[in-house]
């Protein structure tokens, strides 16, 4: 029986060790046709990470004599695209820097370093010892990546950039240390924009994930080249679960033993709880509707204990950070007392409408 991949982001991971899997992998495709460099915002828990994670290893050169293995069951395995095994991937996840208000730029940097210096590991018959000597000691990260990728192109190779949790980093900044400290990394000389700057045109492909427009829209003026796959219909499902994902894998698990009570009575308690992500405006009316990835399946986990109605409904580790939440809302008194009625509303109502804006910068928020 497949096991319930709660928590888990490791792609190969999931596949190799038998866990159920909602088969995303078209939507490779469709990113690679959308252009070289392309940026998804999605709430967290949705299962982001894992879609990139996926990528990587799509597109991992490493990887190509595990292509079958890892792929041959899903949709992309049977329609693979010419670019399929061919990058050296380099990967920054921006939710593992060390958060230190008074040493910023080192521990960012050291984020970076650490992360080219697992791709020398990676690679390494492609690299000269002098080659990954002259990258590790280079006296900066700007110096460090153009370095890197310059020696990548002189053999003839291509690199992939990934980062996940973009904005993990500046929203911690935004949060504990006001507009003003975080205007100060994205704007003008800051590092935090001096690194995308690098980004820009050095990379062959860039992917980026994160939960809010807030710093991309900051980040513009250095780092320009990015399509905004968020609110487009197409990627409306490209993370989480819809309902024909959901009934797919009741019945799958219907059929091990785990489930007795009927899938409609399954999904009608699932879903005033977790039915409710629609990303493109123009899916609202015409496509379903997705549930919260981690929510299923901490639902599913306690069903399996004993096929009954849940008493708490939410899982706890899955809870927004309400430090950051606190921020969005007291951040402009101007316009306070207009944020908390909208909470109100949402509390009596279960919903709100408004614009949906692509994206906005954190001295507007």
């Amino acid at each position: 029986m497949k096991r319930l991949p709660g928590g888990l982001t490791d792609f190969d991971r999931i596949i190799r060790g038998n866990f159920y899997y909602v088969d995303k992998s078209k939507y490779i495709r469709d990113v690679e046709e959308e252009g070289s460099f392309c940026a998804l915002f999605r709430p967290r828990r949705l299962g982001k990470s894992l879609f990139s994670n996926m990528m990587m290893s799509y597109y991992d050169l490493a990887k190509k004599d595990s292509f079958n293995e890892l792929f041959g069951g899903l949709w992309i395995g049977k329609h693979p695209t010419e670019e399929a095994n061919s990058y050296m991937v380099l990967q920054f996840d921006f939710s593992k820097v060390t958060y230190d208000p008074n040493n910023l730029a080192f521990y960012f940097s050291n984020h970076i370093r650490g992360r080219v210096s697992g791709l020398l590991r990676r690679y390494k018959k492609y690299f000269s010892k002098d080659e990954v000597d002259s990258i590790r000691n280079a006296p900066d990260i700007k110096t460090a990546l153009d370095l890197l990728v310059a020696i990548i192109h002189e053999k003839g190779q291509t690199i992939y950039l990934f980062i996940d949790e973009y904005d993990n980093f500046t929203n911690t900044v935004l949060s504990s240390l006001g507009v003003q400290a975080n205007e100060a990394i994205t704007h003008g000389e800051g590092f935090y924009r001096d690194f995308f700057k690098v980004c820009k045109g050095s990379f062959d492909r860039i992917f980026i994930t994160g939960v809010s427009p807030v710093t991309y829209d900051d980040l513009t003026s250095g780092f320009s080249i990015a399509t905004n796959l968020s609110l487009e219909p197409t990627f409306n499902d490209i993370v989480g679960i819809n309902e024909e994902n959901l009934r797919e894998m009741i019945e799958y698990y219907r059929t091990q033993g785990k489930i007795q009570r009927p899938t409609d009575v399954l999904i009608a308690e699932m879903k005033p709880w977790y039915d409710s992500f629609c990303f493109a405006e123009d899916s609202f009316e015409v496509d379903p509707t997705i549930y919260n990835t981690n929510m299923v399946l901490y639902y599913l986990r306690r069903i399996f204990k004993g096929d009954h109605a849940l008493k708490f409904m939410v899982d706890y580790n899955t809870r927004t950070d309400y430090n950051k939440l606190e921020f969005l809302i007291n951040s402009n008194t101007e316009y306070l007392q207009e944020r908390i009625e909208i909470v109100k509303e949402i509390c009596a109502k279960g919903y709100t409408f408004g614009d949906v804006i692509p994206q906005f910068p954190a001295s507007t928020v």
